[in-house]
């Protein structure tokens, strides 16, 4: 399975240095925005290099779930597993800005706010940032950052142009995908933080094996630094999800998790994925539940029907 990268271009550093203090390239007030905006992604992109480039591998399938994963978590519980890290996406994801797939996306807190640069097949990066109240929960912060239009998706860093798009229906997909991608971010920092069993490291492939059958911990770490050593620092997501299953495409658990009272099933379905609380008194964490199948002996829905994954038991 073929992961997407994110390329940072040669003098990074010397653009910056060349961008700062200069007014010769700001003509007009839209030149002033493109060129702040376009620094301050740039030093973003430097802030993840510092970071030593950590990344997560997140499957295609894996991803749609985690977008539509409910967040009903307070804010004050998401914590980022590092300052800044890499979603690197498969072609599974499918996903489209500006008409082009998206491959991986940057993240990050930068300057008050969660900033994030997607890295798009043909070589664009579109950036965009969040920013939401420290209260509440995460699936109302969302909400209120949709209704104040408080994101932003007009900018390509790789070239430092205003890009918006002309053409409003794809404008308005584009910023659906936009906050789907934030959810997917929560996701994957809760799952991190949480230190999930989805999420495991990589190492070097000629150590992999090693690493998975050793439980020498001190053996494990020496594993992952010459890893890092080598460029390579990194997690993959749902790496030991076996089956692909047939989801009905049309699910919505409000309508087929409830029968009535006294009504026997006639189908299975899938109970949606979710995050919980536990230990709030005493050592708070945050855990995933993945979907999983209510009453698999019955038959699959007679519809269409879309891709996910389950855990063996």
């Amino acid at each position: 399975m073929s992961f997407g990268e994110y390329k940072i271009e040669d003098g990074l550093l010397k653009r910056l240095e060349e961008v700062k203090g200069s007014n010769r390239l700001i003509k007009t007030r839209e030149d002033f925005v493109l060129l702040t905006a376009s620094r301050d992604f740039w030093e973003f992109e430097l802030q993840w290099c510092n970071c030593g480039k950590p990344y997560f591998k997140v499957p295609g399938a894996l991803a749609h779930i985690l977008m539509d994963t409910d967040l009903d978590i307070p804010v004050e519980y998401l914590k980022l597993p590092f300052k800044s890290f890499l979603l690197r996406l498969d072609s599974e994801s499918n996903f489209t800005i500006w008409g082009s797939r998206l491959v991986s996306i940057l993240f990050g807190e930068f300057n008050g706010r969660i900033s994030a640069a997607g890295y798009l097949e043909n070589g664009r990066k579109p950036s965009f940032a969040f920013s939401f109240s420290s209260k509440g929960t995460v699936e109302e912060a969302i909400r209120e950052a949709h209704r104040a239009n408080s994101t932003f998706i007009n900018t390509d860093i790789s070239s430092c142009e205003l890009c918006l798009d002309s053409n409003a229906i794809n404008f308005t997909e584009d910023m659906k995908l936009v906050f789907r991608i934030f959810r997917l971010f929560v996701s994957v920092c809760f799952l991190a933080t949480g230190r999930d069993r989805l999420v495991e490291r990589e190492v070097l492939n000629a150590d992999q094996e090693k690493f998975d059958a050793s439980t020498d911990e001190a053996q494990k770490e020496k594993l992952v630094s010459r890893a890092i050593r080598q460029g390579k620092n990194g997690f993959i997501l749902g790496r030991r999800i076996p089956a692909e299953i047939l989801l009905p495409s049309h699910h919505k658990e409000e309508k087929n998790e409830f029968p009535g009272v006294g009504k026997p099933r006639t189908f299975q379905h899938q109970r949606r994925a979710h995050f919980r609380v536990y230990d709030k008194d005493t050592n708070p964490r945050v855990v995933f539940v993945m979907q999983h199948t209510v009453r698999p002996d019955l038959p699959l829905p007679p519809d269409t029907y879309r891709r996910g994954y389950k855990l063996q038991n």
